[in-house]
């Protein structure tokens, strides 16, 4: 029997005698089959200070607390840090996704450096994307007054409050405790074409210009104009992915240039400066087809698959689903652009960027079961399933390789509390991304990754059994005598075997005993309780009076 399924099969036992098992189990793991991945999952409610990092089972291995609610995304370093995106009150936009601060955290929850950006003119927000290099690429708002947005050639009845907040990317070189130097930016108001105002700089035909932003396209006239969601960075590239949620599409710029070069039509390895080299998702936004060509609605978490997961090198969008002509539902879609010898994404014949639809995706089989209008996410993991974040409903699961799921957890924490063990879900329990993480992660390198206590109230692990009645039936090959036992346990086996080592655990999994080999074992030593003993692999429940 694999690993996995011996530490499965205690915490089944160790629930089975400790925890309350008559609830129905309506919250975190409710389901856990050996085709999940192993691993941890790093998530956190929406509004909450705290991200958690948890087991299969929902047990928390670790957690960090900002003191400030969540700015959206987070992530877990390879050195043991994590890294956190963080609302801050000083912040003069208010926008959904709004953050102003980074936090880095060491493992045990020891705040190394922090980043404030956020004042007037200027406000982090979203997402973050640590370079190979250790500096962070950044989304922001910027502020553009009425003016400046007139100067441009807005129609300025598309403004709202007399202001626009166009997006811009920043390169942030963190320095000391509190600081940072910003190396290279890049800005959506210096890409810009528009055809309403012709004494205004910019103007030109929209449908001859897909490599720039048209100034007067909106979905809906707020400051927040674009609404940037997710950010991912290229290495083998040199290139950004940049969601794009207000426009339902998702664009690629060239990270190569100056910042000189990154605010001009010219310069990096693919020879346009700061311009568009992709867009994806809704050819409206460039003047070209129609709402029949739409093909994102308002998506997240888009990114770049790594090289060596399947699919590898294409894109991964959540498509939210939140418009879809055919029905609210969300969607998980795999993107591969199209591209010449050189590296250049190819304009197809109607001078819209290629494919024409997804080359995989994920519906539920039920497609309006599986929805979420915002947040949200999803990635490959190394065997082939895919993990899934079902935002809205704090839902987090994973589908193998035929699209079935394998793993499924609820998250308990809202913003009325956190819920107990068999409670209907209620309040909002918003997860804006989950991510899980191998075993053999280098950031565990060295942890004490022991399992705690589940977040709910409550708990019941039984939902963790992830071994078969067939196969629990394979691994009774030996019996103890006597069990409740008060000195020594006698260990019996099937004759074609012999004993190579017992293990007897406590109930929170510490062991209490070791023995290369045994037939019987004195326990006399042992204060009274509930233990689980484990024979080369076999998981039972003992119980010393």
């Amino acid at each position: 029997m694999k690993l996995k399924n011996i530490q499965y099969l205690l915490i089944v036992l160790i629930s089975l005698s400790q925890l309350n098992t008559n609830a129905q189990i309506t919250l975190a793991t409710t389901l856990n089959t050996t085709s999940a991945e192993e691993g941890y999952v790093l998530f956190g409610y929406d509004q909450d200070s705290i991200t958690y990092l948890i087991d299969e089972c929902g047990r928390v291995v670790n957690s960090w607390n900002s003191s400030a609610s969540s700015g959206k995304s987070s992530y877990l370093l390879e050195d043991g840090s994590f890294i956190r995106c963080t609302s801050t009150p000083t912040t003069s936009f208010s926008a959904g996704g709004i953050g102003g601060l980074i936090h880095r955290f060491d493992w045990d929850g020891n705040l190394l450096w922090s980043f404030l950006y956020s004042d007037s003119t200027h406000a982090l927000h979203h997402d973050i994307a640590v370079l190979p290099n250790g500096n962070i690429l950044a989304i922001a708002f910027e502020l553009k007054t009425k003016q400046e947005c007139i100067d441009a050639g807005r129609d300025t009845t598309l403004l709202t409050d007399n202001k626009l907040w166009p997006e811009k990317v920043i390169e942030i070189q963190p320095v000391g405790l509190d600081s940072a130097v910003i190396v290279w930016e890049w800005h959506m108001w210096d890409h810009l074409v528009q055809d309403f105002d012709i004494t205004k700089p910019n103007y030109g035909v929209v449908a001859e210009h897909p490599e720039l932003f048209n100034l007067n396209f909106i979905n809906n006239p707020v400051a927040d104009w674009a609404h940037a969601n997710a950010i991912d960075y290229n290495a083998d590239l040199d290139q950004i992915i940049l969601s794009l949620n207000a426009f339902s599409e998702f664009v690629i710029i060239d990270h190569s240039t100056t910042t000189s070069e990154a605010a001009s039509h010219a310069g990096g390895n693919m020879g346009k400066g700061g311009d568009l080299l992709y867009r994806y998702g809704n050819p409206q936004s460039y003047n070209h087809g129609d709402a029949s060509d739409r093909v994102n609605f308002k998506q997240h978490n888009v990114h770049w698959i790594a090289d060596s997961l399947t699919d590898g090198g294409k894109i991964m969008i959540y498509n939210n689903g939140n418009g879809r002509p055919s029905g609210n539902y969300s969607s998980i879609d795999i993107v591969n652009p199209l591209k010449d010898i050189n590296g250049n994404y190819i304009l197809e014949a109607d001078t819209t960027f290629g494919p024409d639809t997804a080359e995989w995706s994920y519906v539920a089989p039920t497609p309006t079961d599986f929805y979420s209008q915002n947040i949200s996410g999803a990635h490959r993991l190394p065997n082939g399933n895919t993990i899934i974040c079902q935002g809205r409903d704090g839902r987090i699961f994973e589908i193998d390789a035929n699209k079935d799921i394998v793993w499924e957890y609820w998250s308990p924490i809202t913003n009325i509390g956190i819920l107990s063990q068999g409670d209907t879900p209620s309040g909002n329990r918003g997860v804006f991304r989950a991510t899980k993480y191998l075993p053999d992660y280098p950031a565990f390198n060295g942890r004490d990754m022991t399992p705690g206590q589940p977040i709910e109230q409550n708990p019941d692990l039984s939902n963790c059994l992830s071994v078969s009645v067939d196969e629990l039936a394979e691994v009774q090959e030996y019996s103890i005598a006597p069990n409740p036992v008060n000195d020594i346990l006698y260990i019996r086996y099937s004759p074609q075997n012999e004993i190579k080592r017992v293990e007897i655990y406590d109930l929170t999994g510490k062991i209490v005993y070791t023995e290369k080999a045994s037939n019987y074992i004195d326990l006399s030593w042992l204060d009274k309780g509930i233990y689980i003993i484990n024979v080369d692999g076999v998981a039972k429940k003992i119980i010393k009076q």
